[in-house]
Formats: structure tokens, C-alpha cells, sequence
């Protein structure tokens, strides 16, 4: 692991969690697909996305898009796969 740069390593076990700062440019297009076809796009913790506070959106853990019928299974699932990875 000594070629990895440290940040990495300490968001591998967790002791940074970095906000990530995308450009909503780069995915308000996808949400509005998304939801015209019927379906929900939130971050991973289940909020909604916020277009309305400047040209970032401040997401904790990523992205996700799915049919309303299947976004909480996923939302639990993401959720179970960050905790496993965070106890590594």
C-alpha cells in the first residue's frame, strides 16, 4: 500500500470522510430523466438532491437512482456495503 497517497488510505478505514463537491451541471440532466421516466434520484443517505444552492452539490456518499419501487432496497443496500467497507 505504499504507492497509495495517505488520503486514500484514510478514507479506506475511515478516518476522513471527505465531502465530495460535484458539479450540478454534470448531473442535472440524469436527475431530470430520472424522474420525468418515473423514477427517484437521492444521495445515498435517501435526500433528495438540492440544485438551488450553487453550482455544487454536497454529497456525502454518492448517488442513487432507481424505479420508486426498488430505491429504498437500494438505499439499504449501499448502506450495508459503506458499513462492511468502513470495518475493514
Amino acid at each position: 500500500m505504499e504507492n497509495v497517497p495517505s488520503k486514500c488510505v484514510n478514507q479506506r478505514r475511515g478516518l476522513s470522510h471527505p465531502v465530495s463537491q460535484e458539479k450540478i451541471w454534470d448531473h442535472c440532466a440524469g436527475f431530470v430523466i430520472v424522474e420525468e421516466a418515473g423514477g427517484r434520484v437521492t444521495d445515498a443517505s435517501g435526500k433528495r438532491l438540492d440544485f438551488s444552492k450553487g453550482r455544487y452539490l454536497e454529497l456525502d456518499r454518492g448517488i442513487v437512482a432507481a424505479p420508486p419501487t426498488v430505491h429504498t432496497a437500494l438505499l439499504s443496500a449501499v448502506a450495508a456495503v459503506q458499513k462492511a467497507q468502513a470495518a475493514l
